[in-house]
């Protein structure tokens, strides 16, 4: 055998090593990427919270944003299913017709009832609207759930709304908030009432809340920080909120419902790969979702826990996950930080706040005294003259005097 033959032999002697090595190497990480799926979904199974009800919910009303899909449709259905009547508030008025019609034929038999109210969260003028014609219809409210969210397609552009407010905050924080405030006082004069925000596992990603640029205002900007400042304000807020409120008036939450095989998955794709390439890789992304994310059903059992379990009110404030108490942002804690954080988002959403020092001797909170704020509504700047005089008359109707909810 020459040398000819035996480098050949060597060559192909390699070449055949690295083929059973590649092979190997593919075979490897199939096993790998199989038992990680196993584990994971094993993990979900054996730790993600489940909630079971029986009792009707007949008499009992419930709102609920942002409930055309995910986990707030499934909420609502499930409600519904159970007697209750459910108010869906919407922005796609014929989508949410045709969920009525769904959620109505899985539920032929049920006791509840349906009905659609449309509000563009991202507008202040519609949520006030929205929040009008609820007062006027709805005597009695026992869940508030402002689950309605978006992400950001802008990466680091921002997008601002009629009321000059970043895009993402307005709609998942700003228009919630005021929401909730417009609705407070029926919501208190209802027993047991109980507000739920939905929040995300990705909250304490930031370590802190710049209070005085929550619009971007002094700072650079990106979609993504964008989504996850609203959900840490709103783990912020509500704890902020659970402080003021008795807890005999109304109990406060957030929550996180997991990761979810959702269409706000797109919107982060779009972040990491860019709009093209986020499009392309969205069908694969979904695919790997359906294997390794929670259902929207899954996702909305700890929403569905805060909204009938009992004696959640124990944990007026607190952050939920997989049904039950978790950790969240110690920046929750910072009872400065929520009063600077309201304060602001009291101001960005037009409400007027006078300071009164009044000093509160409650056993339920450590604060040794507290703000009480006097608000009203703002006349919308671009109202036409011809509705001006009715508008001031239907703003006034919705005076706020925050005295009386504390």
């Amino acid at each position: 055998m020459n040398n000819t033959e035996k480098s050949f032999e060597v060559v192909n002697a390699f070449v055949c090593a690295r083929q059973v090595s590649s092979t190997g190497c593919i075979l490897y990480t199939f096993v790998a990427m199989l038992s990680a799926w196993v584990v994971i979904r094993v993990w979900y199974k054996l730790t993600s919270g489940q909630c079971i009800f029986e009792e009707s919910l007949k008499g009992k009303v419930f709102l609920i944003t942002g409930c055309t899909s995910g986990i707030g449709y499934e909420a609502a259905k499930e409600l519904y299913g159970h007697d209750a009547t459910v108010v869906m508030l919407i922005r796609n008025v014929r989508k949410g017709l045709e969920c009525v019609e769904q959620i109505q034929n899985l539920y032929p038999r049920s006791d509840g009832g349906l009905r659609i109210v449309p509000v563009d969260l991202s507008s202040l003028k519609s949520v006030r609207l929205c929040a009008r014609m609820i007062n006027n219809t709805e005597p009695a409210i026992n869940v508030l759930v402002n689950n309605a969210a978006i992400g950001s397609a802008q990466g680091h552009k921002a997008s601002l709304t009629s009321d000059d407010l970043e895009e993402v905050m307005a709609s998942n924080f700003f228009g919630h908030f005021l929401l909730t405030m417009l609705l407070l006082p029926r919501l208190r004069a209802t027993k047991g009432s109980r507000i739920i925000s939905t929040s995300s596992l990705i909250h304490s990603l930031h370590r802190h809340l710049p209070v005085d640029s929550l619009n971007f205002e002094n700072e650079y900007y990106d979609g993504f920080n964008a989504y996850i400042r609203s959900k840490l304000a709103i783990v912020i807020m509500s704890r902020h909120l659970s402080r003021l409120v008795s807890v005999h008036d109304a109990s406060f939450f957030s929550c996180n419902p997991g990761i979810l095989a959702t269409q706000l998955s797109r919107y982060f794709i779009r972040k990491f790969f860019g709009n093209r390439l986020g499009d392309l890789m969205y069908p694969l992304s979904m695919i790997v979702n359906k294997f390794i994310a929670k259902t929207t059903h899954e996702g909305a059992q700890t929403t569905l826990s805060l909204c009938v379990q009992k004696g959640v009110e124990q944990y007026n404030g607190g952050y939920f996950s997989d049904c039950r108490p978790a950790k969240c942002s110690p920046l929750a804690d910072d009872i400065e930080l929520g009063r600077c954080l309201f304060r602001e988002t009291v101001r960005l959403v037009g409400l007027r706040e006078t300071a009164l020092h009044t000093q509160l001797n409650t056993a339920s909170t450590a604060l040794d005294a507290e703000v009480y704020c006097e608000t009203r509504m703002y006349h919308e700047k671009n109202l036409s003259d011809e509705d001006s005089e009715e508008d001031s008359r239907s703003e006034s109707e919705q005076d706020i005097d925050m005295r009386n909810f504390f």
